[in-house]
């Protein structure tokens, strides 16, 4: 005899089994299952999960692109699975309500945190790839760099150990600026010089890191430089010269010219000048420099003009330092012309003044 009652529901279905005071009482109000009115698609193996237990598949949740919780809309006729006839539909807690508007979502505190999450997640990803982007970035720059100065650094050995000499574009550089100094020391308003050109040559080589080089400078003359004439060919006009000297300072100091008017004007005889230098003509100066290669580079040392030789010594000034008339260039073919004249004449006034004293009985 079973005494008070029971009732349960079965899981496949509705099936209701309960005990009476009276015995057992079964009644039979079962539906179909969900399997056979909507046969599970074989593709999906969640939806056979859920017909094989006569289970309606739930809404499921998703997150956009953006990190945001987006949950379907309600359908209409949904229950919660196994839910008894005639009991109020329930939708689980856990799943929020959607507004009516598609994809927005009503305010749920359960999913905040999941919406919270899914930005944080992105936001990170972001930092990540803008950390990733820079450090590529500085790792390209710092891969240049090192190149840099991995090309320069075999450039100054390779250069250390190929370049035994001074690099050219170092000894044109000092070369040029000793020419220069040259020009300078030689260079006068007398004696006018134009731009050098320098020239640089290895003269000696004791040891690896020491060199000795010879700078050799030619600059040329700007115009043709004259001087006294004392050749051989001269000196009977030099000698005229010296006479007709003695002879004023007779006259002057007897006062000859008061009694013989003859004797007041002196013929003059002018400078004689020979042509020493042609423009054009080559001053050669050789100066010496020392080089030595100080740790990676090579150095010039300071230059010593006392020791430098030059191939002439110029004599003479340019023709514009000269009296315009007072000179006569020795050499010219009209020159022995005037200078033949110039002398009869002086040789006249000499005669003139050696008579007169002889005449007066005056001792020269």
């Amino acid at each position: 005899m079973v005494k008070g009652s029971c009732s349960g529901w079965h899981s496949a279905g509705n099936f209701h089994l309960s005990f009476t005071k009276s015995g057992l009482d079964t009644r039979t109000d079962v539906e179909e299952p969900i399997s056979r009115v909507n046969p599970p698609d074989p593709t999906d193996p969640w939806a056979k999960h859920y017909a094989t237990r006569g289970l309606p598949r739930p809404p499921m949740i998703e997150a956009s692109a953006q990190g945001d919780v987006v949950v379907p809309p309600e359908k209409d006729g949904w229950e919660f699975p196994l839910q008894p006839k005639g009991m109020p539909s329930v939708r689980p807690a856990s799943i929020p309500r959607t507004s009516s508007r598609k994809g927005a979502l009503q305010t749920n505190p359960q999913f905040e945190f999941v919406n919270e999450a899914a930005m944080g997640r992105a936001a990170k990803e972001a930092v990540v790839k803008r950390r990733r982007e820079a450090m590529q970035v500085w790792h390209f720059i710092g891969f240049a760099v090192l190149l840099v100065l991995g090309i320069g650094i075999v450039n100054e050995v390779a250069s250390y150990l190929i370049d035994d000499l001074p690099p050219t574009d170092l000894l044109a550089a000092r070369s040029s600026e000793i020419g220069q100094q040259v020009r300078r020391l030689y260079n006068l308003p007398a004696q006018p010089l134009g731009f050098p050109t320098a020239k640089t040559i290895l003269f000696d080589r004791e040891s690896a890191r020491w060199a000795a080089y010879e700078v050799v400078v030619t600059v040329r003359l700007s115009a043709d430089l004259y001087a006294q004439a004392d050749s051989n060919g001269a000196q009977p006009y030099l000698q005229m010269q010296q006479s007709l000297a003695d002879a004023r300072i007779k006259v002057l100091k007897h006062g000859l010219f008061l009694e013989v008017p003859a004797l007041r004007e002196t013929p003059e005889l002018p400078q004689l000048l020979v042509l020493t230098h042609r423009a054009g003509e080559k001053l050669i100066v050789k100066v010496p420099l020392a080089a030595a290669r100080s740790r990676w580079r090579w150095q010039t040392g300071v230059v010593d003009f006392e020791r430098r030789r030059v191939n002439r010594r110029l004599t003479g000034e340019v023709l514009a330092n000269f009296s315009a008339g007072s000179y006569i260039i020795f050499g010219t073919p009209d020159a022995r012309e005037v200078m033949r004249q110039k002398m009869a004449a002086a040789r006249r006034y000499i005669i003139a003044v050696n008579s007169e004293m002889n005449r007066r009985g005056l001792a020269e």
